[in-house]
């Protein structure tokens, strides 16, 4: 009877072995045939690009924005369309949430600052000193990823360097200088890099920007239609998100001295 009961134990292992063997075959299959149909959708929105047909194009990307597999080149192509559409905002919003996902890309740098050209609101800020200058450009444009990758390489160096005075054979002399004096340099490198990618990614974390993608927006002094204006953004305008108010209003700031509420479906979340 035990046996039996053992045999048949088997039988169902067997069976379940089987089941989810070809449940993944089949997940495979579905995700490469996946990819290729999406691949074969955004080879025909960038065929309708260059013969000009930019509001099929546009929609063509849509179609692909609207699944949860979203890309960087995805987001420039969005990006692209509007601004051919002469729709500044929403290009600006696209070309900004593209650098989220590949911040030291060229091209999508060059293209925020031949947009920004056309903006309405212009602030002309004072030269802030140098060193918070470069810091405010690592934060904005550093690739959370490479610099991860980095990271990772210099502990790694680091570590090498410690194994070798751990050796019997370790070096003596001059050698061993150098290479003392190196890993102190790995040392303060990985601090900087390890510090500059914390900084980021809470930065980013903790910070939500919006892109106004109307003509002319009221900012006002309360998330209430009927209250005073405090001042007037337009059509690119990048704002600091600060809180939600009934699903309707963003408590924004610009250049963190201008602050008001706007409307949720006025701007565009980056």
């Amino acid at each position: 009877m035990s046996m039996q009961i053992v045999k048949n134990k088997n039988i169902v292992k067997c069976f379940i072995k089987m089941f989810v063997i070809i449940l993944l075959i089949n997940l495979n299959g579905y995700a490469k045939n996946n990819d290729f149909e999406r691949e074969a959708i955004f080879k025909n929105a960038v065929s309708e690009y260059s013969k000009d047909n930019y509001q099929r194009a546009l929609e063509i990307f849509q179609e692909l924005e609207q699944t949860d597999k979203v890309s960087f080149e995805l987001f420039y192509g969005i990006g692209n369309c509007y601004y051919k559409l002469n729709e500044i905002g929403e290009a600006i919003q696209y070309w900004e949430k593209a650098k989220k996902l590949n911040s030291s890309n060229e091209d999508v740098i060059f293209n925020l600052k031949l947009a920004n050209v056309k903006l309405q609101d212009k602030v002309i800020l004072p030269k802030p000193f140098f060193l918070f200058k470069y810091y405010n450009s690592i934060r904005e444009n550093l690739n959370i990823k490479y610099w991860l990758n980095f990271s990772g390489i210099l502990f790694f160096l680091i570590i090498i360097t410690i194994l070798i005075f751990m050796n019997k054979k370790r070096p003596k002399g001059n050698i061993a200088k150098i290479i003392t004096i190196v890993r102190y340099i790995l040392i303060v490198l990985f601090v900087f890099v390890s510090t500059m990618t914390f900084n980021t990614v809470k930065y980013r974390n903790n910070n939500e920007f919006g892109i106004v993608i109307v003509e002319q927006i009221e900012v006002k002094t309360e998330p209430n239609i009927n209250e005073s204006t405090s001042f007037i953004l337009h059509e690119g305008s990048k704002v600091k998100i600060l809180s939600k108010f009934n699903r309707n209003w963003y408590k924004i700031s610009y250049f963190d001295d201008k602050i008001g509420w706007i409307e949720v479906d006025k701007i565009g979340k980056i």
